[in-house]
């Protein structure tokens, strides 16, 4: 049986070009609970997500992207709501704290989405908690950045319940998101295209 301590965590390498494969089956050696899972072609975000989603073990599972952004007083709050609700939603505390273009486009992203859908979901991405059972009575079909969105509303649409919890980031690192390249824009648009469309059949 599952204890409120139980935890796993799986490294998933999408084809890097670094030592991240190699890095990952080190750590996954000193200690059973971490594994180091690879994919054998590049199947982007959303890609890497539903090869943890078929290895998870436990009752819920998160996303966490190595970038560095969520301090740990920003990931507890989220753990300790498990069992408030199917889905706990993080939402930003600080949004100030990212460049303006980020936050517009966020904004901006959001606010589609809800009055696409009909909802009222105060962030779409982020540290997603969600139950494991639910996720994989479902099919996740794209593997693009708007994987999470994807799987939100087709949860929501099967009724299951939601709570939000605000949540601190840090300094945002030097690096440029890949989320804003044509390839992945055009694949977050043409899910929610499809998930619209969808909805009046």
């Amino acid at each position: 049986m599952q204890s409120e301590t139980d935890f796993e965590i799986l490294i998933v390498n999408d084809c890097s070009t670094d030592q991240t494969a190699q890095i990952a089956a080190e750590i996954a050696s000193r200690d059973q609970r971490i594994r180091a899972l690879s994919n054998q072609v590049n199947l982007g975000m959303g890609g890497a997500f539903k090869t943890g989603l078929r290895e998870a073990r436990l009752s819920h599972i998160m996303v966490f992207p190595a970038d560095n952004e969520h301090p740990i007083d920003g990931v507890l709050p989220i753990l300790q709501a498990r069992g408030k609700a199917d889905i706990i939603i993080p939402y930003v505390t600080n949004p100030e704290i990212r460049a303006r273009h980020r936050r517009v486009i966020s904004w901006c992203y959001v606010t589609l989405v809800n009055l696409l859908f009909g909802q009222k979901i105060p962030y779409y991405n982020g540290l997603v908690l969600q139950r494991t059972d639910l996720l994989r009575s479902m099919s996740i079909e794209t593997n693009s950045f708007s994987f999470q969105t994807e799987a939100i509303l087709k949860l929501l649409k099967k009724k299951a319940s939601w709570v939000a919890i605000g949540v601190p980031l840090h300094q945002p690192s030097h690096s440029k998101t890949k989320a804003f390249r044509i390839k992945n824009v055009l694949g977050v648009m043409s899910t929610l295209m499809r998930l619209f469309i969808k909805q009046f059949k």
